[in-house]
């Protein structure tokens, strides 16, 4: 389990904000289940390829998080 830097955090946040059907109640994507985990799991490859190393689950956990926070 990799720790979340400032640095991996900004990325997550900026790839989230691409990606409405995650966080946008507005639009038909945002119902649909399978289309956020295969965005979740787009995500997470995202941040594997750019050098971290965070599985699917550590991504939707860090962005439930995030929610709470703000």
């Amino acid at each position: 389990m990799e720790k979340w830097t400032r640095e991996a955090t900004r990325h997550l946040i900026d790839l989230y904000r691409e990606e409405p059907c995650l966080w946008n109640v507005k639009t038909v994507e945002y119902r649909n289940r399978d289309r956020k985990a295969t965005t979740l799991q787009k995500i997470a490859e995202h941040m594997n390829n750019s050098g971290w190393s965070f599985s699917e689950e550590e991504v939707r956990k860090k962005i439930d998080t995030l929610k709470s926070v703000t």
